[in-house]
């Protein structure tokens, strides 16, 4: 009996390169087919975490030649070029959820941290320790000490919407207009990075084109507050803020850009562990947080007491 002839190394190569093709074009067909499209319209049109999740169960039409249909979900998984649309809405969902999720920010409205701060001055750099007390956007109470000292020669201040007040060795001083406005704005900003106020209906959401890094921003506008640029890092979180820091009608103002390191645990939200203040390019103020957790009383027992309102 002869030995099988095999077949010549040409055919056996030109019969991979169909089936390499044909199998490339089914996945092809699968994942740029209507299915595709129509789960690219469902995430651009969810507007929360929630929203994106829902989108993930969702099965898409079948295809014109009748093959079984897959999930949004499993496309987003399998199809590594498959990028959901970076839409403000996405952006602040992914962020939410990496932040924690919005039951645990709905549950943290007000926190508190001890952390050490560089403050930069033309002259030199003063390094402190405090506590800081926010209950964003609004209301606040900032203790701080040189950190060469102990907390017996703190020194406080408080905001309270539109009225400040300095507090020093037993006295309370109204707070200056132009440094209320300027403190006013901060804490605006811790509001912005717990996320859930980008979505209140008075919140203007416009997409930015990705910063020098690659990424994505959005512009956060609302009536009566400067405006903010949100950039997102990598893993979906606020890596920097760009705005102006705020200062009286008539007065001069600058460039401020705020940027975001780490992460600290408060009552299953991941808070930022460092923040880094540049105004006009130069940095300004350094801020670290050793420890945070969630607010231990009401926001108005951080108010001076009254009758005790007077100048230094």
């Amino acid at each position: 009996m002869s030995e099988p002839v095999a077949p010549p190394r040409r055919v056996i190569a030109v019969f991979a390169v169909v089936a390499v093709l044909i199998a490339g074009w089914a996945m092809f067909s699968t994942y740029r087919g209507p299915g595709i499209r129509g789960c690219h319209a469902l995430y651009a049109a969810a507007r929360t975490l929630d929203d994106t999740f829902a989108v993930d169960l969702k099965t898409p039409e079948r295809d014109s030649i009748g093959r079984d249909a897959v999930t949004c979900g499993e496309i987003r998984g399998r199809a590594r070029w498959f990028v959901t649309p970076d839409t403000p809405q996405m952006l602040v969902s992914r962020a939410i959820g990496i932040a924690g999720g919005v039951a645990a920010l709905a549950a943290l409205p007000a926190l508190e941290w001890s952390g050490s701060a560089a403050v930069h001055t033309p002259d030199k750099e003063v390094d402190i320790l405090g506590t800081w007390q926010v209950a964003p956007p609004d209301t606040a109470r900032v203790t701080t000490w040189l950190a060469e000292e102990d907390s017996t020669s703190a020194r406080a201040l408080v905001v309270a919407g539109d009225k400040g007040w300095l507090l020093h060795g037993g006295k309370t001083a109204p707070m200056p207009a132009g440094q209320l406005a300027e403190e006013r704005h901060q804490f605006y900003l811790y509001s912005l990075l717990r996320l859930l106020p980008l979505r209140d209906s008075g919140v203007t959401l416009t997409s930015l084109p990705s910063d020098s890094a690659g990424e994505p921003g959005i512009l956060v506008h609302r009536a009566g507050r400067l405006d903010v640029a949100l950039y997102f890092g990598p893993e979906g979180q606020v890596a920097r803020m760009h705005t102006r820091f705020a200062a009286l009608p008539g007065s001069p103002s600058g460039e401020e850009e705020v940027r975001l390191e780490g992460t600290v645990d408060v009552a299953g939200v991941q808070w930022f562990r460092q923040m880094h203040i540049y105004r006009d390019g130069r940095p300004y103020f350094d801020l670290a947080v050793i420890q945070g957790e969630a607010s231990r009383g009401p926001a108005s027992a951080w108010l001076p007491t009254p009758g005790n309102e007077r100048h230094h």
